[in-house]
């Protein structure tokens, strides 16, 4: 009983568990401590409830019953609350790379580009980027960074990010740009 009331204060505390599902986590050690105590209370051994006998050790055994109900619910909705929050995230990164994917930049009427970006999950770590200059040149890349998911298409954001500041359509300048960019960010062990 004492370990159950500590665990309810904790909870209470930390504010995980709402009040109600902790009012049942104590009852079943309540119901088991009413019904060792019951003969030096002198409370009734049975009694009735809506018509049906109880003792205190069919109570205690419901209570116990009815908090691992409650506790296997709640911790079915915490998993769906996450689960939701995780896919709405996905959404919101899969719509961020489509926008840095965009359709290629048409400098050349003569010339026509088009691309497809098809993920193994939602979102991913292969891009490419399309780019014309003021000399009249036109920059085709494509890249692949290390990983697959959200991290590697947070890093991909990061890389298209530092090519839209290149000024030159030299391979040599292109590269050394984006070496120096990604060299001073914290991307963890993943290769662009």
């Amino acid at each position: 009983v004492v370990a159950a009331l500590a665990l309810v204060t904790l909870a209470l505390r930390r504010g995980g568990i709402p009040r109600s599902l902790l009012l049942c986590c104590t009852l079943g050690p309540l119901g088991a401590l009413l019904m060792r105590m019951a003969p030096k209370l002198q409370l009734p051994q049975q009694f009735f409830v809506f018509d049906v006998l109880w003792n205190w050790g069919r109570l205690s055994q419901l209570s116990y019953s009815l908090t691992v109900a409650a506790l296997v619910i709640w911790r079915a909705q915490v998993r769906r609350r996450q689960e939701l929050r995780q896919q709405e995230e996905l959404a919101a990164a899969k719509e961020v790379q489509s926008l840095l994917l965009a359709s290629p930049y048409q400098a050349n009427p003569n010339l026509q580009i088009e691309t497809a970006y098809v993920p193994a999950s939602a979102v991913g770590g292969d891009f490419y980027y399309v780019r014309g200059f003021a000399d009249g040149s036109q920059v085709a890349l494509v890249g692949d960074v290390s990983g697959k998911g959200l991290k590697a298409a947070m890093v991909v954001s990061v890389a298209i990010g530092i090519l839209r500041t290149v000024k030159s359509s030299s391979p040599a300048a292109i590269l050394a740009t984006m070496n120096e960019g990604l060299a001073g960010q914290k991307i963890g062990r993943a290769h662009v």
